[in-house]
């Protein structure tokens, strides 16, 4: 689809007419969106429907909350972030945002449909700013870490990576994962007071769970570690610390108080969970967050890892 939409700030862009855009059915409902399938000047697409409604304090904050992630939607361009074709407005209820329709799902989905899908390559695809090498391990081997680290690059944080939030494009069996959802996303230098704590919990870092104002606001660093369990979800088919079976307040207290996934072992480790990557992760989870690597950091080791020159000169040293 062609765009009308350039980046900029959200009064800069011009809406899209709302006559041409048809919903046709629910894809995914939450509480203040629902995700849709649509048709936008005859092509499919995906439509997510802001709603703007409640009394005037939580109008307000759903009016933010939308303006911030329609700005931040507006100003990406990366191989492994959803695209963003533009905006409808309605007055009256909704701030709809377009996108391309992703027919194949969300990483959660497409793996156990596609088990012959290198999980490695995809997972790791969600962090590099850079081409990695060509080999056909490392040629995808940065891209979920891809798009955080281009993220982060514009001073951007996600603030609720998981493998819901990562949809794939699969054509003529090239996979390339797509960060999407940036409801819970601000900017880094963002002078926002809000003590409102997003994100989804089992992949939440535990500085998030604390009742601390300083110290429950989302960061590069939280990423870092949202990033890590959505390698363990992905390369597992659970979500993090499923196996304690423990839910809401209990899986607050099991978190916050510096508890770890266990390493899974098979299938996990035939999908690429060696001992590197595992340390790799476990150096995410650090409980300080000043103690974790960058999403530079791990783009570096991921490329380490996976390049044997690489590794023969860090040996040499």
């Amino acid at each position: 689809m062609a765009s009308s939409i350039s980046s900029g700030t959200p009064s800069e862009l011009t809406p899209s007419p709302i006559d041409s855009l048809t919903l046709l059915n629910p894809l995914v409902c939450g509480g203040n969106s629902h995700m849709w399938k649509a048709s936008y000047k005859g092509e499919e697409v995906c439509a997510k429907v802001l709603y703007l409604t409640g009394n005037t304090s939580r109008r307000e904050a759903s009016n933010r909350t939308a303006l911030g992630e329609l700005k931040v939607c507006a100003s990406l361009h990366h191989k492994n972030i959803l695209p963003f074709y533009g905006y409808v407005f309605h007055e009256n209820c909704a701030l709809i945002l377009l996108s391309p329709l992703q027919r194949s799902g969300c990483a959660t989905e497409f793996l156990p449909a596609h088990p012959d899908v290198d999980r490695l390559r995809l997972v790791m695809s969600i962090l590099e700013l850079r081409d990695p090498w060509s080999c056909s391990r490392c040629q995808q081997v940065s891209e979920i870490a891809d798009g955080v680290a281009y993220l982060h690059s514009r001073r951007i944080i996600h603030g609720d990576i998981k493998g819901r939030n990562v949809l794939v494009s699969y054509e003529d069996g090239h996979v390339r994962p797509l960060i999407c959802d940036f409801g819970s996303s601000r900017e880094l230098d963002s002078t926002d007071s809000t003590t409102i704590v997003r994100g989804t919990l089992p992949w939440m870092a535990p500085e998030l769970l604390r009742m601390s104002k300083s110290s429950s606001k989302i960061t590069i660093k939280s990423d870092v570690w949202a990033w890590a369990m959505t390698v363990y979800e992905l390369l597992t088919d659970s979500r993090p610390f499923h196996d304690t079976g423990f839910v809401g307040p209990l899986l607050v207290l099991h978190i916050a108080s510096g508890k770890l996934p266990k390493y899974p072992g098979s299938p996990a480790s035939e999908r690429g969970l060696g001992p590197e990557l595992w340390d790799l992760l476990q150096r995410c989870w650090r409980f300080l967050p000043e103690d974790r690597p960058s999403s530079d950091d791990v783009t570096r080791v991921i490329l380490e890892l996976c390049d044997p020159f690489a590794q023969e000169s860090t040996s040499a040293t």
